[in-house]
């Protein structure tokens, strides 16, 4: 209602199109009432109808009880009514007066069991509940059935924000309760739906946002007399239950986190209430100075469409050309205006945009630069543009009236809330890592510290706007990415004995989602594709280059150099040494060839180049790339045997990883194993290549293999050497046993699932560690450490036998 109208303008003997004599003997006052068939319909509470109808009460009490037609003042009115007390049970808004600048009701971090930070002293007591390691310390523990934390509090009446972070067990009960008092729920998991939904009264009103249950999400909700509104991690899911046709408004119960009956079953964190309404909606209009042509009257003026609330408005006079204009304050980049109008509309209208409000320009630049209007909110979206001051220009009416809006909004996508998730989600996989400090440099630790540090004051910030929520995920995920990139280095090696006389094998795609680029110091000699392109003359010696590998992954970057010497030609000019060309490999998109070294092929025959595919048939033990490889002899053994074989470029690459489908397709031939030429029924089959499929049906039904849980084979991802130890286990029939320690300094970074395995390997002798006693469980296998693993394993299996 329009309380300064009545104040001001209403008299009891006026009764719209009859206006009785003034002081009439029959007219005695006034009375209003509120229709229940109406209430229902538009959802009203008894929330609604006092945030009405006290207001109401009071001003019709003051014009009837003095009877003054004089006194038509109504902002002295409020002045006069504020210094005094509402007798006991009339006022019952709930409204709370908190003496602190933040406006902090509420603040339970858990930390301290259930005591309240606010500095109000509102501790709780628990009731079946209590605490466990939560996303910030410690976090309550809800159990569902009777379970919560009892407040001083009952409700917060409207105008209030509430935080928190919630992480749902997956068994919580339908219509689980999270905050609960006399007045309303807060519930999870409506009708099972995972859904967050506010009950008042009679009436529940649900969010379309599914929580995922054992993980956590933050939340927060703000409720005004118009409308409740919800931000899921900031602005992944937002919502405003605020529609026009329902009057979905929430009182927020404080009086238990919980319930006595149907409580919530798992952790919340950081709970934190607000009597005051926080703009997170991001609308930059909101509070800001207003002006217009000749409104309506004087109820209606520019203010009330800035004001935040939906039972006040701006009305023009009732003609065509006006207008109403906006100051931001301060110029803003800016790319949507709302208006929510009221049944008045407007069927033609402009909005213009100005820096100087001097010089405007159109926001349309269609349909002659006109907006068609309708009933109800409409948003006008434009390309982002720079203004101070925006402005509606009225071209046509809708109705007889003039144009009528309850709220005039102005939004710029940089200044919304950023999305938390991808924060949350690094976050979490950062814990799951179990990082090791000795493991990295004092420089790449300390950055993902201090990227850590900031992300979680991040999210943990009430107002987190997009430009700020993107810094703090692209910090820390580059400091994650830079010690990814410390762990790929060591493994970058280009195994080249003495000077080279061809092409130079050097890898584009590192470990880890790691791309290699490459420079060299004399690019004419020798390219940044491994290209040798000429040699130093006959008796000039021979030539050293550098060679700078840029390993990146994200925005992260480190370089490592190697130092490589090109071979002379030779005295008898140059032996017939032609360049050769680069040839592109299957799974890299260069190959340089075989980086031997040593003795010059002279004749340029023998210049390394192929076309990267594995040679599958002879034996005869001819490759180039394993000369002094701590793995040579086992490799000529292996070829030896034919389970595995070089490239036609008769080379080896006894560095480069192992898929897990030439992983099985080695273990298989190594075991003989034979049938089991069955369809395979992993999500991933159409992936795997017709030359694995017999190989991995064999190691299917021998039990080698499983897949993985989500029921895919993923035969071209490299094979971990946690996955190489079960499968060698397997191979050899060995039983495992759980409870094994294992001596290894990352043995904690060594999955649960595969401790057995690991520890039956090392017993047997068949696996060892890498350098520093590390066992290295993530990183990927080597072409020349499954050929030896698998040899041991031939070698086990060998004096098994021999046993028996």
């Amino acid at each position: 209602m329009n309380y300064d109208f009545i104040y001001n303008e209403w008299e009891p003997n006026d009764w719209l199109e009859t206006k009785l004599p003034y002081a009439h003997p029959q007219v005695k006052g006034g009375m209003f009432a509120l229709w229940n068939d109406v209430s229902v319909e538009k959802g009203v509470s008894m929330a609604d109808s006092h945030q009405r109808i006290l207001p109401s009460m009071q001003v019709l009490a003051e014009k009837l009880w003095r009877g003054n037609r004089i006194d038509r003042n109504f902002a002295s009115f409020q002045a006069d009514a504020a210094r005094y007390v509402d007798p006991p049970g009339v006022h019952q808004s709930h409204k709370l007066q908190i003496d602190n600048e933040r406006h902090l009701v509420l603040d339970y971090t858990f930390d301290e069991g259930f005591a309240d930070r606010s500095g109000n002293g509102f501790d709780g007591n628990a009731v079946n509940a209590g605490t466990e390691k939560g996303i910030f310390g410690q976090a309550l523990r809800l159990n569902g059935g009777a379970s919560y934390v009892e407040t001083p509090l009952r409700t917060l009446g409207f105008g209030w924000t509430m935080s928190m972070w919630i992480k749902p067990d997956a068994d919580n009960p339908q219509g689980a309760v999270l905050l609960e008092s006399p007045d309303g729920q807060l519930k999870y998991n409506i009708g099972g739906s995972g859904k967050i939904a506010i009950t008042k009264e009679n009436y529940v009103s649900e969010f379309k946002y599914k929580l995922p249950t054992d993980r956590w999400t933050h939340v927060m909700m703000i409720g005004d007399d118009t409308g409740t509104s919800i931000f899921i991690n900031g602005s992944e899911y937002t919502a405003t239950l605020k529609d026009g046709s329902k009057l979905e408004t929430f009182v927020l119960p404080a009086a238990k986190i919980g319930s006595e009956t149907n409580a919530f079953k798992g952790l919340i964190d950081e709970l934190i209430v607000r009597n005051t309404y926080l703009d997170l909606l991001g609308n930059l209009a909101l509070h800001k100075q207003a002006e217009s042509s000749q409104p309506e009257s004087s109820s209606y003026t520019a203010d009330k469409a800035v004001d935040g609330r939906g039972d006040t408005r701006w009305s023009s006079e009732w003609v065509d050309d006006t207008w109403f204009m906006v100051d931001l304050g301060e110029v803003k980049n800016i790319d949507a205006v709302s208006i929510l109008w009221q049944t008045a509309y407007g069927s033609k209208y402009r909005i213009l945009v100005s820096e100087d409000k001097e010089n405007w320009t159109n926001v349309v630049k269609d349909n002659n630069g006109e907006i068609n209007g309708k009933p109800g909110r409409v948003v006008t979206t434009f390309q982002s543009t720079p203004a101070r001051y925006v402005k509606f220009e009225g071209v046509s009416r809708a109705t007889m009236f003039g144009y009528s809006f309850e709220e005039f909004e102005v939004y710029g996508e940089e200044y919304k809330l950023g999305n938390l998730r991808p924060i949350i989600d690094l976050l979490t996989a950062i814990e799951a890592d179990k990082l090791v400090e000795d493991n990295y440099s004092p420089e790449g630790w300390a950055q993902l510290q201090k990227a850590i540090g900031q992300a979680t004051a991040a999210i943990q910030t009430a107002q987190l706007s997009r430009p700020e929520a993107e810094q703090a995920y692209a910090g820390l995920s580059i400091a994650r990415d830079r010690l990814t990139i410390e762990d790929v280095m060591d493994l970058i090696e280009l195994n080249v004995n003495g000077s080279i006389a061809s092409n130079l094998y050097l890898p584009q795609k590192g470990q880890l989602g790691t791309r290699i680029v490459w420079s060299s110091s004399k690019p004419d000699y020798l390219n940044a594709n491994g290209q040798l392109l000429k040699r130093p003359s006959s008796g000039s010696g021979d030539m050293e280059v550098v060679l700078t590998a840029t390993i990146s992954k994200g925005a992260a970057s480190a370089e490592k150099t190697f130092k490589i010497k090109i071979k002379a030609l030779p005295g008898s000019g140059g032996g017939g040494w032609v360049p050769t060309p680069v040839t592109p490999d299957r799974e890299e998109g260069q190959n340089g060839g075989s980086n031997t070294g040593g003795e010059d092929p002279g004749n340029g025959n023998e210049n390394g180049s192929g076309n990267g595919g594995e040679s599958g048939g002879s034996t005869t033990v001819r490759l180039n790339d394993i000369a002094s490889h701590w793995a040579e002899a086992s490799i000529k053994r292996a070829v030896e045997l034919g389970f595995v074989a070089g490239y036609t470029d008769k080379t080896f690459k006894p560095n480069k990883t192992v898929s897990r489908d030439e992983f099985v397709v080695m273990l298989v031939k190594a075991l003989k194993l034979q049938g089991a030429n069955s369809s395979l029924d992993f999500a991933d089959a159409s992936s795997i290549q017709a030359w694995a499929k017999p190989y991995i049906a064999q190691a299917l039904e021998s039990g080698l293999i499983s897949g993985y849980a989500d029921g895919t084979f993923r035969p071209k991802v490299s094979i971990s050497r946690a996955e190489l130890a079960a499968m060698i286990v397997r191979g050899l029939g060995l039983k495992t046993a759980k409870g094994h320690e294992l001596s290894y300094a990352d043995a904690d970074q060594i999955p649960a699932w595969a401790k057995p395995y690991v520890a039956a390997a090392q017993e047997a002798g068949v696996m060892n560690g890498r350098e520093d006693n590390r066992f290295a469980p993530a990183a990927s296998a080597t072409r020349a450490e499954a050929v030896t693993v698998i040899l041991n394993m031939l070698d086990a299996l060998a004096e098994l036998k021999e046993q028996e």
